[in-house]
C-alpha cells in the first residue's frame, strides 16, 4: 500500500479530480482546500501579494493505483508545467 499526497494549484483541481474520474482511480480521498505555502512554483499564501492558494490531496492506495496516479500527475505537469503540482508517496499499512 502507498501514502499519496497531491498539491495542486487550487485552479486545477476540476483538472485532477476530472482526471481521476476519467482512470478510474482517487475514488477515496481526503482533500484539504487553502493551503498556503512555498514549493517550486510561485508561492501560494492566499493573500494580497500571494493571491493564490493550494488543494492538498491525500489518498491510500494499491501498488496498481499508484502507478496511474503518477501518471495522472505527470500529464498534469506536462499541461500545466508552471502552476504548481507535487505529488509525495510513502509505503504505509493500514489497519
Amino acid at each position: 500500500m502507498k501514502r499519496v499526497e497531491i498539491i495542486i494549484n487550487y485552479a486545477l483541481e476540476t483538472d485532477l479530480l476530472e482526471a481521476f474520474k476519467e482512470k478510474g482511480v482517487g475514488t477515496k480521498y481526503t482533500a484539504v482546500s487553502n493551503a498556503t505555502g512555498r514549493g517550486e512554483s510561485d508561492p501560494k499564501m492566499g493573500d494580497a501579494i500571494w493571491p493564490q492558494v493550494n488543494s492538498v490531496f491525500m489518498l491510500v492506495c494499491d501498488d496498481r493505483e499508484f502507478e496511474i496516479l503518477k501518471q495522472v500527475v505527470s500529464d498534469l505537469r506536462k499541461i500545466y508545467p508552471k502552476d504548481g503540482i507535487a505529488m509525495f508517496f510513502s509505503d504505509c499499512e493500514v489497519f
